[in-house]
């Protein structure tokens, strides 16, 4: 990995984009503000996120909410925000979070427009998006200038090492974490040592507020004390960053294009990989991938069931929903072994009598204390299996009325290629790639 500090001296905004920023945003809230006055809407804009803060990287998006006053009902303050969306993007689209919002692009630098109510400090929120303020303006409080490239660094590494963005495809670090990382421990390093050192949870905060929370990760929301601000970190992402954090203070992190790409064949494992494939919806991200994982959990429970012994999974999100799964067999075992109660439970003479007059492979016999019979079944291939199965199951309101035209294959079979068998070959502690603009589909700071 290259030194942080060349990294910061990379992806830290210039001046020349420090004013293009600066321009976009009084010409957003001239608008808004007009509108505003005209139509006598009580609702003023202010600018949020990482911009806001001081805590961007290069080419941040630009966050604008436009606080309404609470006396607005919802309905009434949403659809107004969207027209100011409107107003201010002319080719904005709108997207759907916990509010509509409107998304799109002014001087080529991606801009989002989001309603919100007003909220003060130890107010009741009346949606998630209206503390984000209020992140802010603790944020902007806590760290100066120097604190404020610290929290670059953070972000750098985090991106580098695929932690970095607290959506639902990546269950990571938000910004919002990394600002607070940096004001409870100080700077970059002592950041990295405290993960390195970590064992078991990361916990920040009040005993008294931490104890409610079971995550693998507790960061008590400064402005929310009601809040684990970490929620949506995965276990996996904080053991890669405290593992990679060692790495990294013992010299040892690779260099971004080290493993990139390099993919192992499966055959000498002796297992069956099959990918299952269905069309991707025009949906967020944060909408979308908690569907696909119930998609894939759904397949993994079907092949369970059936002993086709699922071993290990990927998921990847493109064109279309691909989700690949390794398993030890191929297609339905012809025997099953059943196992009954144990000789010395009443209910083994109620086994032995249900099974002695069936057709079965062998028994009912002992073995050790337990009763057992052997069945003899019809052979399904994995295809037969999955399609049989998720005709009684959800898989999700977006994408559920695809499971009829969904396809299976084996790679190896019919050579098609699918970055989901990508990531899966590739696997290594972390998939070491190059800070780069992550993409934000969620608006809470």
């Amino acid at each position: 990995m290259k030194d942080i500090n060349e990294l910061l001296f990379l992806f830290r905004p210039d001046s020349a984009e420090e004013e293009s920023i600066r321009k976009i945003t009084d010409f957003i809230f001239e608008k808004i503000l007009s509108y505003c006055r005209d139509n006598n809407i009580d609702a003023e804009p202010v600018l949020v996120g990482s911009v806001a803060k001081g805590t961007n990287l290069k080419d941040g998006d630009i966050d604008v909410f436009v606080r309404f006053d609470r006396k607005y009902a919802r309905a009434k303050m949403e659809k107004w925000g969207l027209s100011i969306g409107h107003i201010v993007l002319r080719d904005g689209k709108e997207k759907y979070a916990e509010h509509p919002y409107v998304t799109g692009f002014m001087n080529e630098k991606k801009v989002d427009i989001v309603p919100c109510y007003r909220m003060d400090q130890g107010e009741k929120k009346l949606s998630s998006v209206d503390r984000t303020p209020l992140h802010t303006e603790y944020v902007k409080s806590k760290l100066n200038l120097e604190g404020k490239d610290e929290v670059r660094k953070l972000k750098l590494f985090m991106k580098y090492i695929g932690v970095y963005g607290a959506d639902a495809r990546i269950s990571g670090f938000s910004g919002y974490i990394c600002e607070l990382l940096i004001i409870n421990m100080g700077d970059f390093h002592r950041t990295i040592e405290a993960f390195a050192a970590m064992r078991g949870k990361l916990v920040i905060g009040d005993p008294e507020n931490t104890d409610s929370f079971d995550s693998p990760a507790i960061v008590i929301d400064p402005t929310d004390k009601t809040r684990n601000a970490a929620a949506a970190i995965s276990v996996e992402n904080l053991s890669r960053m405290k593992f990679c954090s060692r790495l990294y203070l013992n010299g040892r992190l690779p260099e971004y294009n080290q493993y990139n790409g390099q993919r192992k064949d499966t055959k000498d494992r002796g297992t069956n990989l099959s990918i299952f494939r269905i069309k991707k919806p025009d949906i967020m991200d944060d909408i979308l991938y908690p569907q696909v994982m119930r998609f894939k959990n759904a397949i993994w429970e079907i092949m369970e069931r059936n002993d086709l012994r699922p071993v290990s999974w990927e998921v990847c999100v493109k064109d279309h929903i691909d989700v690949v799964i390794e398993s030890e067999n191929k297609a339905v075992p012809a025997l099953k072994i059943h196992q009954g109660p144990p000789v010395d439970e009443p209910s083994s003479l109620d086994f032995y009598n249900k099974w002695m007059n069936m057709e079965i492979s062998r028994g009912p016999y002992i073995l050790g204390d337990r009763i057992y019979v052997d069945l003899i079944r019809q052979q399904k291939s994995i295809d037969d299996v999955v399609r049989e199965g998720l005709k009684n199951v959800n898989i999700g309101k977006n994408i559920d009325d695809q499971k009829e035209a969904m396809e299976i294959f084996d790679p190896y079979d019919t050579g098609k290629d699918s970055c989901a068998l990508d990531l899966f070959l590739s696997k290594f502690i972390f998939q070491a790639h190059p800070p780069e603009k992550t993409s934000r589909n969620t608006r809470s700071s």
